[in-house]
């Protein structure tokens, strides 16, 4: 057991974190260092799974498993008083790694906190925290927003890490929510944002561009127009080679129907569409971005124009190997129908 946990060790300390996590598993629940070794192992996975999702190659069957060991040591804890902590604690990670990394684990997840959240009545107000806020995280998965938000001002604390997993989620449901649901998602934002906000994490330079990110979309989903563009037009010149925020830079300024900041917005596109390369989904928004942009100028015959450009080579307003999206085609006849208004 010892062997194995000083391997881990080494393979921790070399960053093989696949190698590092089935070596930690290695460690006897009679050794001592047990419990330090599950929580090696889980952050390890952890490594491996984040660096996976952002390559797009997560392999679910290694999640699959990672959360099978990880219910197999809260089972043999149970039957160890003095191990709760340890059960409480594998249950987090075997809950987070659900919600974040397996298809259809939510709600597995959320009947999993529930049930040990209930019989931790006396465990410590930190653990409380981080298992609140994976709830409110399944919530949102589960398009439960209300009850989400109001939970969320109840959990008090929760690890920087799986606040900012939360908002990028939020983020991620309000692209895509009905005007209906974007006021509770709104509040989640702001209550999410106030709460990370409070603990002044230290972030490494990833997790900063993450939360600079989500931070813009709060601002745009909350209809925060002004602050919006102030923050986008920072972290444009902050992240000059991140083409979300180009784009989000460029449709603000679109949207302000103010001459100059019009035409900052046409450069915008302008130099978005130059960066991608034709035919893929960026490339279409900034044609689309371009032809919008001159119509609020009142040029509706270079809107026009680019409208048609674009019809010319991709007849359906989309890639010519794919399924054109059905809202993106509809705005491109949109502009076309009102540059041939009177």
């Amino acid at each position: 057991g010892q062997v194995a946990w000083w391997l881990g060790r080494v393979d921790e300390h070399d960053r093989q974190w696949a190698e590092a996590a089935q070596v930690f598993r290695l460690v006897p629940a009679d050794n001592p260092q047990h419990a330090a070794a599950v929580e090696s192992a889980a952050r390890a996975y952890q490594r491996v799974f984040d660096r996976e999702r952002s390559a797009g190659k997560l392999d679910p069957h290694a999640v699959a498993d990672a959360i099978e060991w990880l219910r197999q040591v809260m089972v043999d804890a149970h039957n160890r008083p003095d191990q709760a902590a340890l059960e409480r604690q594998a249950a987090l990670w075997a809950a987070r790694f659900s919600i974040n990394d397996l298809a259809g684990g939510v709600p597995d997840a959320e009947a999993m906190l529930k049930q040990t959240l209930a019989a931790s009545a006396d465990a410590p107000a930190e653990w409380r925290g981080e298992a609140n806020l994976l709830l409110v995280t399944a919530l949102v998965e589960r398009h439960r927003y209300d009850e989400a938000a109001a939970m969320l001002g109840n959990v008090g604390a929760g690890s920087p890490s799986d606040l900012l997993t939360l908002l990028e989620k939020v983020a991620a449901a309000a692209a895509q929510a009905a005007p209906g649901q974007r006021r509770s998602l709104a509040q989640l934002e702001r209550q999410t944002l106030a709460t990370l906000d409070a603990l002044k994490p230290r972030f490494s330079a990833a997790e900063e561009r993450r939360l600079d990110l989500v931070r813009l979309r709060a601002l745009i989903d909350d209809g925060q127009q002004k602050a919006a563009l102030a923050l986008a037009e920072k972290l444009a010149a902050k992240y000059p080679d991140e083409g979300a925020v180009q784009e989000d830079y460029a449709r603000l300024l679109t949207q302000s129907n103010e001459q100059p900041l019009l035409r900052t917005a046409l450069g915008r596109w302008r130099e978005i569409a130059g960066r991608s390369r034709a035919g893929t989904p960026r490339w279409f928004r900034a044609q689309l971005g371009m032809a919008q942009t001159q119509l609020a100028l009142g040029n509706r015959a270079q809107a026009r124009a680019v409208v048609k450009i674009v019809e010319a080579g991709y007849p359906q307003f989309g890639p010519a190997d794919g399924k054109a999206d059905p809202q993106l085609r509809a705005a491109f006849l949109d502009v076309l129908a009102r540059t041939e208004k009177p």
